[in-house]
């Protein structure tokens, strides 16, 4: 196992995608009514990936600190729980591909492959 494997227990690969893994605690799973989240990091590269499921980590944590803290948000149902928590996240993915569009950075060589597996897999999906 590589030192920079070791060093991202949040993040793990299936085929040639990386994703983003956070397990709660056992207090915070019952109100969140999920043991553990799972999100696609939208990358086959691990520098990237471990980079996006970093700021996960912190939008995650934020959000623990914020239902610890807010006793209010234990009476919110579990459903709506998931949806803000969702929320958050999705909008941390979102916000990598945005500051690459803003930047006007063009796509990486290893971006343009990956797109192109991408779009390998959706053509012989459709056929």
């Amino acid at each position: 196992m590589s030192h920079l494997a070791a060093s991202t227990p949040y993040v793990f690969q299936r085929r040639n995608t990386f994703y983003f893994r956070f397990t709660f605690s056992r207090i915070i799973s019952k109100l969140v009514g999920k043991r553990e989240l799972r999100y696609s990091l939208r990358t086959g590269y691990r520098q990237s990936a471990v980079r996006r499921a970093m700021g996960m980590v912190v939008q995650v944590e934020r959000f623990v600190w914020q239902l610890q803290k807010d006793k209010a948000m234990h009476q919110l149902s579990t459903q709506h729980l998931q949806a803000l928590l969702d929320q958050h996240l999705r909008s941390t993915l979102n916000l990598y591909e945005d500051q690459r569009i803003v930047a006007n950075q063009p796509l990486t060589p290893a971006e343009v492959e990956n797109a192109g597996l991408v779009w390998d897999f959706l053509a012989k999906d459709t056929q």
